[in-house]
């Protein structure tokens, strides 16, 4: 996660590569949002309207661009400072379905996702894969924030130490 820049030296920003990713827990998500997580839209009523969909298209849309982020700020803040061109290729790396896939076995998220059982081996494709993922990552940002986001993914993407510039909030609690 970031760190907390009362207690390090500003010219201590490096952002580490380390080996936790294998280690890197799931966030806790509170007990509806983990069941809209794991709901595919299969099981959507036909009578049911846009604002009573349960299911985890939303948070998916809203999970992968949260995701796309969270990469982008690991890689903004890596030290070395990389190039646009380098920083793009190591986010096209990152964020690979290869990747993704991997992080859905470890997490077993396919075997928890309820859909029509004619549907279940679709589970299986790049599609439906980054969906169960992004999923979770949309429901982490809705439970949790951002910095939970942050802190998951840089630990599952092994690059931690990631600092940020102080808030606003932080400039005004040292000034006091």
């Amino acid at each position: 996660m970031y760190s907390n820049l009362t207690h390090q030296s500003s010219s201590n920003s490096t952002l580490k590569c380390t080996r936790s990713s294998e280690h890197a827990s799931l966030p806790t998500l509170e007990s509806d949002t983990y069941r809209r997580v794991y709901t595919h839209k299969s099981l959507r009523r036909a009578s049911a309207s846009p604002d009573e969909y349960e299911d985890n298209v939303q948070l998916s849309v809203m999970g992968e661009k949260a995701f796309e982020a969270a990469v982008m700020t690991a890689l903004f803040y890596e030290r070395p400072l990389l190039g646009l061109s380098e920083m793009e290729a190591k986010k096209r790396d990152l964020t690979s379905w290869m990747n993704i896939d991997s992080w859905v076995r470890r997490y077993q998220m396919r075997e928890k996702v309820r859909c029509h059982p004619e549907l279940y081996e679709t589970l299986h494709s790049p599609e439906e894969t980054k969906a169960s993922f992004y999923a979770y990552v949309g429901g982490v940002s809705v439970n949790l924030g951002m910095d939970k986001v942050q802190e998951w993914i840089n630990a599952l993407i092994g690059l931690e130490g990631t600092q940020r510039p102080p808030s606003c909030e932080d400039v005004a609690d040292e000034s006091e």
